[in-house]
């Protein structure tokens, strides 16, 4: 008796999985859809557990079953760590760090400010930064980062772009009725890249506007001049149809070949949970720009973790 209800509860477990595994590639049209495929990275280690007791076991058709749901996972992850071709050197560290305005009271702009001190990118892209802290933030970084682009979207929301090198053609740009993106001209010694840095809204609270967002990025991102750098937290992860129509229109994730890089974790925890730690935090860039390297930093706070990427440009 205990044998039969083991067998149906792998098999029932094989069949859920292999279920959710195809059930995410309907995210451009069911929301549920959005939410499942984030979890990609579960599906491939659920399929790959129930492939090897399947097979202990000889239940040959859930075998192959799960055999196919460890090939459709593994497909979508696989090009994380699959070996890129990288730049000999890099010329330029970018950081990308959403405060979280919740929590940019509890974090204090000090470790914010030691942050970027203790790694000294050329720029730093902050999100979700209140009024205050960003004045706070300019005054005690200005001697090594001289140019800079704020904008205030609301007295507890806005962004923060702090560089050392010139930047021109500042705008903001209107993807939605919701939140907007910003955009600069970096200006490096060997030329200039464009810089956007967009947010849109966190699906759990506005699905249809961040739904708007994430193809008028796209369209944004297929006439935007190059090279191109887009920097922001997206509120999607790389394995959503939403997300994909953005690499589509000609940019690339810095994580390929660097690994799946985890950015944001459930509020609540205060420690790494690997089944609940989501990629959603992005930089992407166009084919002229080359990618060294790209790595999380330790969060001082915030539920979000910072990216840091070394580039290189190529004019």
């Amino acid at each position: 008796m205990f044998q039969k209800i083991c067998h149906r509860a792998v098999v029932f477990t094989c069949l859920l999985t292999f279920f959710v595994t195809l059930f995410g590639y309907l995210a451009r049209w069911v929301d549920l859809a959005e939410f499942v495929v984030s979890l990609r990275p579960v599906y491939l280690g659920v399929s790959l557990t129930l492939l090897i007791i399947t097979g202990l076991t000889q239940q040959k058709i859930t075998m192959r079953v799960m055999m196919i749901s460890v090939l459709i996972n593994g497909a979508e992850i696989a090009p994380y760590y699959w070996p890129q071709s990288k730049p000999a050197d890099h010329q330029l560290t970018l950081l990308f760090y959403n405060v979280d305005k919740i929590r940019m009271p509890n974090v204090g702009v000090w470790e914010v400010i030691t942050l970027v001190q203790t790694h000294q990118p050329d720029i730093a892209v902050l999100r979700e930064v209140g009024e205050q802290p960003a004045a706070a933030l300019l005054t005690a970084l200005s001697a090594d980062y001289p140019h800079t682009f704020a904008y205030q979207h609301e007295a507890r929301d806005g962004v923060l772009i702090l560089s050392q090198h010139p930047l021109s053609e500042s705008k903001i740009i209107d993807l939605s009725d919701w939140r907007p993106a910003v955009a600069v001209d970096v200006h490096i010694e060997n030329g200039a890249f464009h810089l956007v840095s967009p947010h849109p809204p966190n699906p759990f609270h506005a699905m249809e506007e961040r739904n708007k967002q994430l193809p008028a990025l796209a369209e944004y991102v297929r006439d935007a001049r190059r090279p191109l750098v887009v920097a922001g937290d997206l509120n999607v992860t790389m394995w959503s149809g939403w997300y994909k129509q953005i690499e589509r229109a000609g940019v690339r994730n810095v994580r390929r070949g660097n690994g799946i890089l985890p950015t944001w974790r459930v509020p609540g925890f205060g420690f790494q949970v690997p089944l609940i730690y989501f990629p959603l935090d992005h930089v992407l860039v166009s084919e002229s720009v080359g990618v060294f390297s790209a790595e999380t930093l330790v969060s001082p706070g915030s539920d979000h973790q910072p990216l840091l990427v070394r580039l290189h440009i190529n004019n």
